[in-house]
């Protein structure tokens, strides 16, 4: 009742934080500013992580806004640096009963993960973000929801599916058809893409495969919104939507490296930029020097 955040024990094994990150939220600094809510939540977690870790527990975490950044026509951060510092602190220190963080805000699923230490002896992948899609048809995007399992023994995830329902089929409808017996909703299998199991070690690998291969990165993009990649008018609304829309796909030669930077180097929006300014040196020497 003090911040809309909570606690739930599944069984003796496996928790869920719900975690109000409106608090945290950049956009709501000057109204909480001077509150306490924030600082509050931020002690809450790390004590109940603390507490479940000495019984041997695991957890979900789940939140509406996520940490770190996005892009959006341009890189943004999310929480203010404090509040963003301080999460993703939490993050790489209990990364070991941290099963999965899920969230939303964006209506568009998406993957992510990140990593930290300095050198490559010292560097291990955390922080494996679900970015389920919104139950919506606002800015374009499909109504679906995400659905994954948990392994019995582990409490790994894997086996994660989008569900769509392909609006061009049911728009207008008042009613169900009366020769209708099921409302068509579109699967996308993460699995028919090559991700199985969802650890941050896995989405590295994943990140990896998309990196070298931009054919299986565009079908995995028009897919992952619920899209069909073999339409060819389907596939190509949906790059126009990376494209025009979110700007993640740069619109000439159709270049993925800022959607792949926000795969992994993310965590804050210098972070972002430079893996983009990065990129952009190396995948378009052309524009990036401004030559003809």
């Amino acid at each position: 009742m003090f911040g809309g955040y909570y606690r739930v024990d599944v069984d003796d094994n496996l928790s869920i934080l719900a975690v109000n990150t409106l608090y945290l939220n950049k956009k709501n600094n000057d109204t909480w500013g001077q509150s306490t809510e924030g600082s509050a939540q931020i002690t809450w977690m790390r004590e109940q992580l603390t507490a479940g870790r000495a019984q041997g527990r695991k957890f979900l975490v789940t939140t509406h806004i996520y940490p770190g950044a996005k892009f959006d026509l341009k890189s943004k951060n999310l929480f203010t640096p404090d509040y963003n510092e301080a999460y993703f602190s939490i993050l790489r220190d209990f990364r070991d009963v941290i099963v999965l963080e899920s969230c939303a805000h964006d209506h568009y699923a998406d993957v992510r993960y990140h990593s930290s230490g300095d050198t490559a002896s010292q560097k291990y992948f955390f922080h494996n973000l679900l970015v389920s899609p919104g139950v919506t048809p606002i800015d374009g995007s499909n109504p679906g929801f995400a659905v994954y399992e948990l392994d019995a023994k582990t409490l790994s995830p894997h086996n994660l599916v989008l569900h769509y329902l392909p609006l061009e089929q049911t728009y207008g409808w008042k009613s169900i058809p009366t020769d209708v017996t099921t409302i068509p909703f579109r699967r996308f299998q993460f699995s028919d893409y090559g991700l199985t199991d969802f650890s941050p070690n896995s989405l590295s690998a994943f990140q990896n495969a998309l990196k070298a291969d931009d054919n299986l990165t565009y079908r995995y993009l028009v897919g992952k919104v619920g899209f069909n990649p073999d339409d060819s008018n389907e596939f190509e609304k949906a790059m126009s939507l990376y494209i025009d829309d979110l700007g993640i796909i740069t619109a000439s030669k159709r270049k993925t490296y800022k959607f792949i930077c926000q795969m992994h180097l993310s965590k804050d929006k210098d972070e972002l930029d430079q893996c983009i300014l990065d990129n952009k040196a190396i995948q378009e020497p052309a524009t990036f020097l401004n030559l003809e």
